[in-house]
């Protein structure tokens, strides 16, 4: 059953249920919520409010019918609707699942309209386009057939990928046809391409500028994606920063897991503070001691001078490190590309 009514939102008129007719509709009928499946009765709609029974309760009990219209304006407004766990969400929920429209989802339980899940899907992000390099390396001046086994793997990699949440993943994310248009956006950059190729974005011209010349720091940052991708590596949480991050979310993190490895750390500041007796920032010659006093001893931060595919974490060196305070250490990763220590330098004003 569909009920329909006519509500003005802006210049257009989107069609949604009436949900006090269309639960008068429903009164009787077992719904099951989309996550526990326990069952939920309508007993009746009195006035504003709609009279619910459960198993634990067979006398029913009665919530605003404004409730469950809220919801339904909101999603029918193009909103995703987060159910709130302490506001009847498993008979709101159960009630959704009833509207053909309408699609409810879990992790995290919500509702939308099923037109959404056309959406357009996230925009490759830098890890993933990557992997797709890679590939497209692998096959030069080729491209896969269609239907082939490494494009299948490659699409299955990227839904592994802890980059984009399921609630923004269209019908159609990555998969084997997406994934063979992407891998055709790199001809734009390459040289030694003489057909007609697409514009690529600036995405892709940035991965092939870092990454075409160096096969070996390519491989090491594909492994290291693949390894976050199969749960190997554990991705750290997110970063301040990462948003401006250049090096894509998952090489990004990487790189501050780094910079934070405390024998490293340490390492460096007792070779500073032997050669210099102090540790001031390389930027701004600022020293936490001289500034606060004991509070200040031996505090600075360390900054890992080279992405992580341009040398390993087995490879690195305290001469890879600079020591920076905190203030200049942010600015050196707002930067994208990120800043050199020197290139910061010159753009301090005093």
């Amino acid at each position: 059953m569909r009920i329909t009514r006519s509500r003005a939102i802006g210049s257009s008129s989107v069609p949604g249920p009436d949900m006090r007719a269309y639960m008068e509709g429903l009164v009787g009928r077992e719904l099951r919520t989309p996550v526990e499946r326990e069952p939920n009765w309508i007993l009746g709609v009195e006035g504003t409010r709609v009279i619910i029974a459960t198993r634990d309760n067979r006398d029913g009990a009665a919530i605003s019918v404004s409730l469950v219209q809220n919801a339904v304006d909101r999603i029918y407004d193009g909103e995703e609707f987060v159910f709130d766990p302490q506001n009847r969400s498993a008979f709101l929920g159960a009630v959704l699942e009833t509207i053909d429209d309408v699609q409810v989802l879990t992790d995290p339980r919500r509702a939308r309209l099923k037109s959404r899940a056309a959406q357009r899907n996230p925009d490759w992000q830098f890890d993933e386009l990557v992997l797709a390099l890679d590939l497209y390396l692998r096959w030069r001046p080729k491209q896969p057939p269609a239907e082939h086994p490494d494009l299948q793997a490659l699409s299955e990699l990227l839904h592994r990928l802890p980059l984009h949440h399921d609630h923004v993943r269209g019908p159609d994310f990555r998969n084997v046809n997406s994934v063979r248009r992407k891998l055709g956006d790199f001809t734009a950059p390459d040289p030694t391409y003489t057909g007609a190729a697409t514009k690529g974005g600036e995405g892709v011209h940035l991965v092939w500028e870092r990454f075409a010349d160096d096969r070996e720091g390519l491989a090491e940052t594909v492994a290291h994606i693949g390894a976050t991708a199969n749960g190997e590596i554990e991705l750290p949480p997110p970063e301040e920063d990462e948003a401006r991050a250049v090096e894509g979310r998952i090489v990004f993190r990487q790189h501050r897991v780094r910079e934070r490895d405390p024998s490293l750390t340490r390492k460096k500041k007792a070779e500073v503070k032997k050669e210099t007796r102090r540790l001031a920032c390389e930027v701004c010659a600022v020293d936490f001691s001289e500034r606060y006093g004991e509070l200040g001893e031996d505090f600075i931060e360390c900054h890992h001078t080279s992405p992580l595919f341009a040398g390993g974490e087995r490879n690195t060196r305290t001469s890879d490190l600079a020591l920076v305070c905190s203030n200049c250490h942010r600015m050196l990763h707002r930067a994208q590309p990120m800043l050199g220590i020197e290139e910061l330098r010159e753009r301090l004003q005093y």
